[in-house]
C-alpha cells in the first residue's frame, strides 16, 4: 500500500547572514501511512516542529521532495497545491496564541468551514459546529463564548476541533499537551486518540515527552540535531532502543516505582548543542564512540528490524 506522505532528503537552511547558514533539518526521508499515528521525538531544538511545518508545507522545505498519496507536491505552485490545504491541518502547542480572542467558538470552528464554502449557509454551518464541538466535549451552550471564557485544555478542544472541521486526511499536533496542566493531558490525549481511530485519519504526533509519544504513537522516529537517529514500532524502541541517543533518552525518564528504576543516565552535556564539523552529530556525547564516528557519518540504515543511524548498530542490539 502506498504511503499518504512520503518525504525524501528534506532539507531546511534558516539564512543567519551572507556567508552562513543553520541546517535545522538535514536530509530526512520517512513516510506516513494511512491511519497511522507517527511519533517524533527529541530534544528542544532539534529539528521535529520545523520537520512537521514542511510536512505539510506551512514551511517550504530548501531541498527535498514531498509526495502526498503519491502525487509531488514539493515543488506544485500554490495555485495547485491550495486544493490539498483542506486535508492537511495542524494543531499547535499554545492554546493561548493560537485562538483569535475576539472571535466566538462559533466563528473559530467555522471558520474554516465558511473559507471553503462547506457549507450552505449560515444555519447548516452551525448545526456543523455543534457537532464538532460535541465531538471534542465542548458544551452547546458555550458556542458563542469567546476564548478568554475557556480553560487552557478547553482552548485546545476548541483548536482540535477547529483542526477536524475539513476532515483532514493528516493533522501535524505539534506539543498539544506540553502547555496544559499535567491532570488535563490525559483527557486531551484520550480525546485525540479516540478521534482518530473513530475518523481513521494520519497524524503526526510531536514532543519532548516520551511518556505522551508512547501513549498515542504506533511508530515513533527519534530525531538529534536535525536528523533521525531512529525510527521502529514505539514498543519495539521503548523495550529495546539501539541508537545511543535513545537508549539515553528512555533511561532519563524518571521511574516512580524505585523496584522497577535503573540507573538512570542524564543528557546533559555542555557541549550538546555543538556540532562536530564530521561524523556522526552525536559522537561527541556517545560512551561507544569509534574513531569511525569522528570521522564518517552514518547512514539510516535497516538494523534489527528497524532504521537506525549508528556505526554499532548490530553491537547495540546485543548490548
Amino acid at each position: 500500500m502506498k504511503p499518504l506522505l512520503e518525504a525524501r532528503e528534506l532539507t531546511k537552511v534558516f539564512s543567519m547572514g551572507r556567508k552562513t547558514g543553520l541546517e535545522a533539518v538535514s536530509r530526512v526521508s520517512l513516510e506516513i501511512r494511512e491511519g497511522e499515528v507517527l511519533g517524533l521525538v527529541g530534544e528542544s531544538g532539534c529539528g521535529k516542529t520545523t520537520l512537521g511545518r514542511m510536512l505539510i508545507r506551512r514551511l517550504a522545505p530548501s531541498s527535498g521532495e514531498l509526495f502526498f498519496r503519491g502525487r509531488q507536491i514539493s515543488h506544485l505552485p500554490e495555485k495547485d497545491f491550495h486544493p490539498l490545504r483542506r486535508e492537511m491541518q495542524m494543531v499547535f502547542q499554545d492554546p493561548y496564541a493560537s485562538l483569535d480572542p475576539r472571535m466566538t467558538v462559533l466563528d473559530l470552528i467555522g471558520e474554516p468551514l465558511a473559507a471553503w464554502h462547506v457549507c450552505g449557509g449560515r444555519g447548516e454551518m452551525k448545526r456543523k459546529v455543534l457537532e464538532l464541538m460535541e465531538a471534542v466535549g465542548i458544551p452547546e451552550e458555550d458556542l458563542y463564548a469567546y476564548p478568554h471564557q475557556f480553560s487552557g485544555g478547553e482552548r485546545q478542544r476548541i483548536g482540535i476541533a477547529r483542526a477536524l472541521a475539513l476532515n483532514p486526511a493528516l493533522i501535524v499536533c505539534d506539543e498539544p499537551v506540553s502547555a496544559l496542566d499535567v491532570s488535563v493531558q490525559n483527557q486531551v490525549l484520550n480525546l485525540m486518540k479516540s478521534l482518530q481511530k473513530e475518523r481513521g485519519m494520519s497524524m503526526v504526533f510531536i514532543s519532548h515527552d516520551l511518556s505522551v509519544i508512547r501513549c498515542m504513537a504506533g511508530r515513533t522516529a527519534v530525531m538529534y540535531q536535525g536528523k533521525i537517529c531512529e525510527m521502529a514500532g514505539s514498543g519495539d524502541l521503548f523495550r529495546h532502543p539501539l541508537h545511543p541517543y535513545t537508549r539515553l533518552l528512555v533511561r532519563s525518564v524518571p521511574e516512580p516505582e524505585p523496584e522497577k528504576r535503573q540507573r538512570r543516565e542524564s543528557l546533559a552535556d555542555p557541549g550538546a548543542g555543538l556540532r562536530p564539523e564530521r561524523g556522526c552529530p552525536f559522537h561527541p556525547r556517545c560512551p561507544f564512540a569509534l574513531e569511525v564516528c569522528r570521522e564518517k557519518p552514518p547512514c539510516l540504515r535497516d538494523a534489527g528490524g528497524r532504521q537506525v543511524a549508528c556505526h554499532r548498530a548490530e553491537e547495540m542490539e546485543n548490548a
